[in-house]
């Protein structure tokens, strides 16, 4: 069994997405009817929902919207990550308001804001509150960021963060370095895991294989060890990219090779279990 740990829906009726001009093609409803019917002949458990970077003005609203949905046991979703603005004032009274039995934890994408903001105090600060409410942050990062990414894991030793995506390694140029060497670092902090996903996008005109990705995730099995990975699927954002069904076909047949029968129970379900807290 499968736990997709990284799942978006969108929904344009709702919610606005700014961000979507620069990608045309996902573009309209990609709703539940949709993912499950693209995962048909996968035996997926259960998703986590992953924040969309939905308006300012929307954080709220998406959150609501997705943890009631995950409240429905029909539609299997297990998680919900929500949308958020460390960076700003009131950042306290925003995690009280979206307070929900399904919220597990919490994202900023920071590949799309100045370096400087997950250094400045109120951001640590803010971060740091995530501890009382028992919830996790994902770090989404582009590869050259990931000294920042490790500065802010030391910074709030208390938080469980989850590195999003292998930290964005640019598989299209085939440079390892200094990629690899940034991912080494922040493996070195015990409270951070990594997410096996994302990067099908990530290798430009390459193909879409194992061939072309095992090197990669070969390194961050080496840096993080088995038992701090999870698997994502990046529905729909994979689509761009290569069907998630061929996304979970190349991340089983790496497994197959590099881990044990335990060891793949861990990466597919149950370090999700863990790290979200997922019954």
């Amino acid at each position: 069994m499968i736990i997709d740990a990284h799942q978006h829906l969108i929904n344009p009726e709702k919610l606005s997405y700014p961000w979507i001009d620069k990608a045309p093609k996902l573009r309209g409803a990609w709703d539940l009817k949709a993912y499950w019917k693209a995962v048909q002949n996968h035996e997926i458990e259960q998703t986590i929902f992953m924040e969309v970077d939905v308006g300012e003005d929307q954080k709220l609203t998406e959150a609501s919207l997705f943890c009631e949905l995950a409240e429905n046991p029909d539609n299997r979703i297990g998680g919900v990550i929500a949308g958020a603005r460390p960076e700003n004032e009131g950042f306290g009274r925003y995690l009280k308001k979206i307070q929900h039995p399904k919220l597990k934890g919490v994202r900023r994408v920071l590949h799309v804001v100045p370096d400087g903001i997950s250094e400045t105090t109120l951001f640590l600060d803010n971060i740091r509150l995530l501890e009382k409410f028992n919830l996790t942050f994902d770090v989404c990062m582009r590869a050259d960021q990931l000294f920042l990414a490790k500065k802010l894991i030391q910074s709030c030793p208390g938080v469980s963060f989850i590195l999003d995506h292998c930290g964005n390694p640019e598989i299209a140029t085939g440079f390892l370095q200094p990629w690899k060497e940034n991912l080494t670092k922040v493996a070195s902090c015990p409270n951070v895991v990594c997410k096996i996903s994302g990067i099908a996008t990530n290798c430009g005109k390459k193909p879409v294989n194992l061939e072309t990705v095992k090197p990669y995730l070969d390194i961050v099995l080496e840096a993080f060890g088995p038992e701090r990975l999870l698997f994502g699927g990046d529905w729909p954002v994979c689509t761009l990219a290569t069907p998630l069904s061929t996304w979970i076909e190349i991340v089983k047949s790496w497994s197959n090779k590099a881990l044990t029968k335990s060891q793949k129970q861990g990466l597919f379900s149950e370090n999700a279990k863990r790290i979200y807290g997922i019954k």
